[in-house]
């Protein structure tokens, strides 16, 4: 009786001991995720699918959310990684450029500018369409916003909506003009659903920050993951 108690607690051990290295080696373990739609919807699902080639036994959780919710949760440590435009101001928070990002005019095939190549503020100052807004907190809308009070553009807002999908079939629609990212409407521009209008005096490139919270302790594993997005970052750079 000893001696078989005995071998089911070495074994026991030898078990303990397996689990131990493989969560030493980062090959095991938990990683949680905030972004915004236009990361975590439009690209990083193909990078996180590399990275579970190479680590199949980690998991990971990824939260779709505005920047402010990523940010209260990185401070609160409920979020490893957050995926956000704007570095955030909170000492506690670490942010690294992670990708670049282009915005443009986004409007239906039937809109009265379907015809243009472009646009250019005074354009958009001197026929105000209806725009649709991302919802309040949305790092996208804070932007829009912002450039139509530095340039005196009234803001004609028609809908509002909390998801980028939910004002793309809006635009399809024509009910009115969105500004959205080039990498959300890969799709819509290549089956011609919808057209993109760049705005030829603006800058409309914007940065976006891979955010951790620098009083956390990372984990083998999520050490592994942020080398592995600073080496995709490069990829992305050369293919820009």
């Amino acid at each position: 009786m000893f001696f078989e108690y005995s071998e089911r607690l070495l074994g026991l051990i030898d078990e303990i001991n397996a689990v131990m290295t493989e969560f030493g080696s980062g090959d095991v373990g938990r990683i949680v995720l905030g972004a915004s739609s236009t990361v975590g919807v439009y690209v990083l699902p193909k990078f996180l699918g590399e990275f579970k080639e190479l680590f199949p036994k980690a998991e990971i959780s990824l939260h779709i959310q505005n920047r402010q919710e990523a940010v209260e949760q990185c401070i609160e440590g409920e979020l490893d990684f957050a995926f956000m435009q704007e570095p955030p101001k909170h000492p506690d928070l670490q942010a690294e450029f992670f990708m670049k990002d282009e915005l443009v005019i986004v409007c239906s095939p039937r809109h009265r500018w379907a015809h243009r190549d472009h646009l250019t503020m005074k354009t958009l100052s001197s026929e105000p369409e209806p725009i649709i807004l991302r919802e309040e907190g949305s790092g996208t809308r804070g932007l829009i916003e912002y450039v139509l009070k530095r340039y005196g553009i009234e803001k004609k807002v028609t809908m509002e909506l909390s998801s980028s999908e939910g004002i793309k079939r809006a635009v399809e629609a024509n009910l009115g003009v969105a500004v959205l990212s080039r990498n959300v409407i890969l799709n819509e521009l290549k089956n011609k659903t919808l057209l993109a209008l760049p705005i030829r005096d603006l800058n409309t490139v914007r940065d976006f920050y891979v955010v951790r919270n620098r009083k956390r302790k990372s984990t083998p594993l999520m050490m592994k993951f942020f080398d592995f997005i600073l080496e995709r970052r490069k990829q992305i750079e050369m293919a820009s």
